[in-house]
């Protein structure tokens, strides 16, 4: 296990999917919000909390509603760095399912090796970035912070571009298929039949 806090993404409105991401039900029975919990929470030393969007009424403890109707993931990751015990938190947004143990691991390695990166994540060899199936540092919080005070919708990449990254190999591109409309949903069905 990581020394690290956990948040999984759950506070998208899924307007492409139609209907809840997080409620969605893998072949394996699992709903996707079960799926991320269960891999984080099997990756993570710490807490694990769910990312909810504004004016979610809390389900749980482990709940980080976010404070502000501000869209993206943004706030989510700042509320989980705030209030982590730990210098890292493991993200991962609920719709990616396939995000194996063993690629937090991975990361984990790499950040031991590269301790002045503020995000190491996920990437495959087709190009594809995750950096939602990530290890986030404290230090991006005051970027983050400045962001998110900005005049702009501020966006993930935003933060990836200016803080210090790290890229690593994901080893599979299906491991980052990203599950946003009902033709992915298929697509996610198809390779679990596999």
């Amino acid at each position: 296990m990581i020394p690290c806090d956990g948040l999984v993404l759950a506070g998208g409105q899924s307007r492409r999917m139609g209907q809840a991401k997080a409620d969605l039900r893998m072949p394996n029975g699992r709903t996707l919000l079960e799926q991320a919990w269960g891999t984080l929470n099997q990756v993570c030393q710490g807490t694990v909390w769910v990312s909810r969007p504004f004016g979610h009424l809390s389900s749980g403890p482990n709940d980080l509603v976010d404070q502000s109707p501000q869209p993206g993931p943004l706030p989510g990751i700042a509320q989980a760095l705030a209030k982590s015990r730990h210098s890292l938190v493991a993200i991962l947004a609920v719709d990616l399912p396939l995000i194996p143990v063993s690629l937090y691991l991975e990361l984990y390695r790499q950040w031991e090796r590269n301790k002045n990166c503020d995000i190491v994540y996920a990437h495959a060899g087709d190009g594809t970035e995750q950096p939602l199936a990530a290890l986030w540092h404290k230090r991006t919080l005051p970027l983050i912070g400045e962001l998110i005070a900005g005049p702009d919708n501020p966006r993930v990449q935003s933060v990836v571009a200016r803080a210090e990254s790290l890229q690593v190999d994901a080893t599979s591109p299906s491991y980052l298929l990203n599950i946003n409309t009902p033709q992915d949903w298929d697509s996610l069905r198809q390779v679990a039949r596999q």
